[in-house]
């Protein structure tokens, strides 16, 4: 069986403006259809107009001007008073034709693609449409019926699967051959012209294809670097292997040193620059460039990127685990962990957990860590976060660490 497909409203189910054409539906599209109802009350064309003709003000009270004493309008003799008299007459409406285009605005007239759709027919629009369907009618507000027919929505999205970086060119592979003209086909001096043009621009090709310019985890050095920038807009970051600290609180720093007690001295260790490598520079693309796991933030959307970072060599795609990245999200601030280990609680004096006179202070906890190996690449990854090397989604703070996460008490 095929894919299912489901019936979403058009993009406009009502004319705003008689006279102006508005699309309906929007191509491409499984099918669709499209509706002008039988009535024009269906139609929102009102059924009925009452207005005035004509209206006669007449005054009766003077003498002559009314129908002789005791008159029913209880004027008094020589008085005055105005009668209107209001002739309306009554129409009824009928529904309207609706124009339809499939191949730009329709118009309020059938033909050059437009086709007229009388009262209480449906047009059908073919299966595979690619373009939009336009519709037509004289009276502003003329409403109709229009429906496309389209795949359901797959949510959450499934990540597409992919094989990056290819293995081989993804453009053409063979130049155009150039010819000559009959009238010039006896003439040997230009054959050899032509076939070493051919030759030379085939050269051309196949160097374009040997180095794959767009492909970036085969490239290298400053040839990277003019296809990040140039081609993608971004520029190999500068990652620093430390960067400012402050010592002089108590702890920070040994006694009897050169900073005095408890004071406040900033160390300046920025000079101490790490090159970005072409390794690192090709995950950075790829963190921003890669498509393939959709728009909808998630904790497995972020998750995936981490992965790909840390475990997709030169920045090609990852597909494995992620057990060891965990992401924490409160308010507006996520945090990124890249675990070192995995605490457990194995014992201790905690208050209805674990039995008193055990050898421990009391609220103590014993624990146990497993310890798990962290990839060398984590270390510019977290700085790469924290200093805004690689964009995070805007709607969170985030920052990145390195460290141990707990687990449940038992």
């Amino acid at each position: 069986m095929g894919a299912p497909f489901t019936p979403y409203p058009g993009a406009a189910q009502k004319v705003a403006v008689g006279g102006t054409s508005v699309a309906a539906l929007y191509g491409p599209m499984q099918g669709g259809i499209l509706y002008n109802p039988s009535t024009a009350k269906d139609q929102n064309i009102l059924n009925y107009s009452s207005y005035v003709v004509n209206t006669i003000n007449f005054p009766i009270g003077i003498f002559g001007r009314y129908g002789g004493f005791n008159s029913l309008y209880k004027i008094p003799f020589n008085g005055f008073t105005i009668i209107s008299q209001n002739v309306s007459i009554v129409g009824t409406n009928t529904p309207e034709i609706l124009y339809y285009s499939l191949i730009g605005p329709a118009q309020l007239s059938e033909g050059n693609g437009t086709f007229a759709l009388y009262p209480g027919e449906t047009f059908n629009v073919p299966a595979g449409c690619g373009t939009n369907v336009w519709v037509n009618a004289a009276t502003s507000g003329h409403r109709f019926t229009a429906i496309a027919i389209q795949p359901a929505t797959q949510y959450p999205p499934t990540p597409i699967p992919t094989d990056f970086p290819p293995s081989g060119p993804v453009t053409a592979l063979q130049t155009l051959l150039a010819y000559l003209y009959k009238q010039y086909q006896d003439d040997d001096d230009l054959w050899a012209f032509i076939y070493a043009y051919n030759n030379y621009t085939q050269l051309f090709i196949d160097w374009f294809n040997s180095v794959n310019l767009p492909i970036y985890p085969g490239l290298s050095g400053p040839l990277l670097d003019w296809v990040g920038q140039g081609l993608y807009g971004y520029a190999r970051p500068t990652l620093f292997s430390n960067s400012y600290n402050a010592i002089g609180p108590f702890n920070t720093y040994g006694f009897n040193s050169s900073v005095g007690f408890n004071s406040f001295k900033i160390v300046d260790n920025i000079t101490n620059v790490a090159i970005t490598t072409d390794d690192i520079y090709q995950r950075c693309l790829t963190w921003h460039l890669y498509k393939g796991d959709g728009k909808n933030l998630s904790a497995y959307w972020m998750k995936r990127r981490t992965a790909r970072f840390l475990y997709g060599a030169a920045g090609g795609d990852y597909d494995g685990t992620h057990y060891n990245i965990s992401i924490s999200v409160t308010q507006s601030t996520m945090v990124i962990t890249v675990v070192s280990g995995f605490v457990a609680v194995t014992g201790g004096t905690l208050f209805n957990r674990f039995g008193f006179n055990s050898g421990l202070g009391y609220n103590s906890i014993l624990t146990q860590t497993t310890p798990v190996q962290v990839p060398a690449t984590a270390f510019p990854f977290v700085e790469a976060i924290n200093t805004g090397a690689l964009e995070t989604p805007a709607q969170f703070q985030t920052t990145a660490r390195i460290g141990e996460i707990g687990g449940p008490l038992p």
